[in-house]
């Protein structure tokens, strides 16, 4: 298999990286955290292959404008980059967010909840490769294994119901 550059992607993980959620001692607002992106995880099979992220495949996208979806649906909007309710950082980890919601938004709300039952027990991400930004090779049984090194944008980030990447399941 080759990478297509032009092709938006999504990769969701579940347990390690479960979402957290603290209100504030008002209850107006609710700050939800979780990691988008695990490093050095195999995928569950994804079509005929296993994927890997490399440390340094967000370095070119961490400044784009990013928003938090719940199940990257676009009619669920929980945070953006630009109104600055939406955070993302790096460490050793991987790629982590940081959402400030609004409990006066039904949307946050529903969400919210959701996460508390354990309904939505994963987060995931949404990008596009870099031209030359995946390498493949196969894992120890053979398998192919695609490994993300670079990524030309990342578009949003959040909680998920169905997250693909399993074998992050402790």
């Amino acid at each position: 298999p080759e990478g297509n550059t032009l092709m938006r992607e999504t990769r969701s993980y579940k347990r390690c990286s479960a979402p957290e959620l603290r209100a504030s001692s008002d209850g107006a607002t609710a700050t939800l955290t979780g990691y988008a992106a695990l490093f050095d995880v195999y995928s569950q099979n994804l079509g005929g292959f296993v994927e890997v992220i490399a440390r340094g495949a967000f370095d070119e996208v961490l400044s784009n404008d990013v928003i938090g979806l719940v199940n990257h649906d676009m009619n669920q909007l929980l945070a953006t980059t630009e109104s600055s309710t939406l955070t993302l950082t790096v460490d050793e980890v991987g790629l982590r967010y940081e959402m400030n919601l609004d409990l006066t938004d039904p949307t946050a709300v529903s969400a919210a909840a959701k996460i508390r039952s354990g309904k939505m027990p994963g987060s995931s991400f949404s990008f596009r490769i870099a031209e030359n930004g995946d390498s493949w090779s196969q894992t120890e049984q053979g398998f192919p294994l695609r490994t993300l090194t670079r990524l030309s944008a990342l578009y949003d980030v959040g909680p998920v119901a169905m997250p693909a990447y399993k074998a992050t399941k402790g």
